[in-house]
């Protein structure tokens, strides 16, 4: 899934569960349904508004928002409705895109000029200009035969660098593996926060 597609959905995701609590909200106080309404509809948008959390993270480290942007696109997370208009925000900006950024963790040489950014993959290399040699068409600066593709295709993608990245470079690897840590991280979380009972109860 591309950094667009999934930041597009746990925001869509997540707006879509405010509507859920609203309507939850409105069966108690409104029909006098009782708690059950909003105990599932809360229960459904909280563990969707933890997603939303770890998915802007992700997607903020891998584009190198700017911190401003990043932490914005978690505060508007407590306001209903305003993750999908954050996410055409980011969007017109060009703060999404449909590949990775980062390597996955282990694909790229750690000193190899494959693993540079791509716009320092297409700066001009020494001797260039100079005539071709015939036979060395796709051979590099040192003459040795530069790869059609890195490691299963990551080329143009960067090596992480910060903790955040190198982190991110892990779950870009074992995506499936990484996924179902992620989704035992929310939901312990969640149920941490069902413990703990509404905010309003916190200091109780």
């Amino acid at each position: 899934m591309s950094p667009r597609k999934l930041y597009r959905t746990a925001a869509t995701a997540e707006a879509v569960t405010w509507t859920l609590l609203i309507l939850g909200m409105l069966a108690k106080y409104v029909l006098h349904a009782g708690d059950l309404p909003v105990r599932v509809g809360g229960g459904i948008h909280g563990f969707v508004f933890l997603s939303y959390c770890v998915a802007t993270v992700v997607v903020w480290t891998d584009r190198r928002w700017p911190a401003g942007t990043g932490v914005l696109g978690l505060v508007l997370s407590v306001v209903p409705f305003a993750t999908v208009p954050f996410e055409r925000h980011v969007e017109r900006r060009g703060l999404l895109s449909d590949a990775w950024r980062v390597a996955p963790a282990g694909t790229l040489p750690t000193h190899d000029d494959a693993a540079r950014p791509a716009s320092a993959a297409t700066s001009p290399q020494r001797g260039a200009g100079a005539a071709a040699v015939p036979g060395e068409e796709a051979t590099g600066t040192g003459g040795t035969a530069a790869p059609a593709s890195v490691a299963g295709g990551v080329t143009g993608r960067e090596p992480a660098c910060t903790p955040a990245e190198k982190l991110l470079a892990v779950i870009l690897r074992w995506p499936l593996l990484s996924g179902l840590a992620l989704l035992v991280l929310v939901v312990a979380l969640f149920a941490v926060l069902l413990t703990a009972g509404p905010p309003t109860q916190w200091f109780d």
